[in-house]
């Protein structure tokens, strides 16, 4: 079989030839290769050591309040849209890494910032939320019903033909209401309190959000990704499995509704703490978990989720970031031989990082795995 093949059999729920090896390769590894000199894109780099390329976050769409993805990071004109009597203004600081995003809009203005830092050198950190009193609440729904995003398909059948049968590109969908809020624009602290304070102001912005996700996913499945990916960040260091069940699983079954009317694939992205929402996830209709990082990182272990979540999902991930940089090749190799015989003869996992594969990893260390994984009877 060829790589794409091997991927699409898992995926579809076929057998493949042998387990498929598919890390998340992305801007943070990446960084720590050119301080010696080795410059590769993603594909380039999961081609020279051998993986299964599953390609992430290549373009289907643009929405100028995704501040801190992969496409507005590095985006600095003075003035990038005017619509609707709105007036955004971003500005990239490139010897400090902060940038600046002011909303001007007919009911006031709400700013946000963001830096690059040591630790994240590829995504910047939100440090300055735009929701931070509640004035702002009414700003933000403004700007959610004013700002549409717009379709962007030029890239992504350039990135298919360049992959070739190397593997898939895959489209990134936008997360929960409740992610998205959490992690970039309130902030956790903030979002509880305004949630017990507010709930009326705060459950109307969540439901104004979560239509504008399905109106995304409606534009992604348009698109000619195969595979689309919902990336949550799910990890109850960040909410308790109640509001996952109130917040999360019903709208992750929208989405997936969505996706499968088109006929095509959707995985959800939980790279954290799972091991309390495991019976919640098994109530989703999503295909697959991507990116399940093991103990000490995470809280899952890669067969008990297997095990619980059975046929019915497809699971992507197992391998703990500190194991990439922490042992030596040989251990590598003793970590992937120990972690494919507790799994067993399964059909439905894809070996994979327990989220992007870390800063620093050897070269040598991703080779290895892919020795194990091709010699695994």
């Amino acid at each position: 079989m060829s790589s794409k093949e091997r991927l699409l059999a898992v995926l579809k729920g076929k057998k493949p030839d042998r387990i498929p090896w598919a890390p998340l390769i992305d801007g943070y590894f990446l960084s720590s290769l050119k301080e010696k000199n080795i410059e590769m894109n993603s594909i380039e780099l999961l081609r020279n050591i051998g993986a299964d390329i599953l390609e992430r976050h290549v373009s289907t769409y643009i929405d100028i309040l995704q501040t801190g993805s992969s496409y507005m990071i590095y985006m600095n004109p003075k003035d990038i849209m005017v619509q609707k009597n709105i007036k955004i203004t971003t500005n990239f600081n490139k010897k400090s890494g902060e940038i600046f995003y002011i909303y001007e809009t007919p009911l006031g203005i709400i700013k946000e910032k963001y830096v690059f830092t040591k630790a994240s050198p590829f995504l910047p950190f939100p440090v300055e939320h735009k929701i931070k009193k509640k004035e702002d609440l009414g700003i933000y729904k403004y700007l959610l019903t004013n700002i549409l995003p717009v379709p962007n398909f030029n890239n992504f059948p350039k990135v298919v033909d360049y992959i070739g049968d190397d593997g898939l590109a895959t489209a990134s969908g936008p997360p929960t209401p409740l992610l998205r809020l959490l992690e970039k624009d309130m902030g956790v602290e903030n979002f509880y309190y305004y949630l017990y304070d507010y709930p009326k102001e705060m459950e109307e912005i969540l439901d104004i959000m979560h239509e504008r996700n399905k109106n995304i996913y409606r534009i992604i499945i348009k698109s000619p990704a195969e595979v689309i990916i919902g990336y949550e960040n799910s990890s109850t260091t960040l909410f308790s499995p109640q509001i996952y069940k109130n917040y999360c699983l019903n709208q992750i079954n929208e989405y997936t509704d969505i996706v499968h009317e088109a006929g095509k694939i959707f995985l959800t992205h939980m790279c954290g703490k799972l091991d309390n929402i495991m019976d919640l996830i098994s109530e989703g209709k999503q295909d697959g978990i991507t990116d399940v990082a093991s103990p000490p990182t995470g809280d899952l272990n890669i067969s008990k989720a297997l095990k619980v979540w059975g046929r019915n999902k497809i699971v992507i991930g197992g391998i703990d970031a500190t194991a990439f940089t922490q042992l030596s090749t040989d251990g590598i190799k003793k970590y992937i031989s120990e972690l494919l015989n507790q799994i067993g003869p399964v059909s439905n996992f894809i070996l994979g990082s327990g989220d992007a594969v870390p800063y620093g990893t050897p070269l040598e260390n991703l080779k290895a795995v892919t020795e194990v994984v091709e010699n695994w009877q």
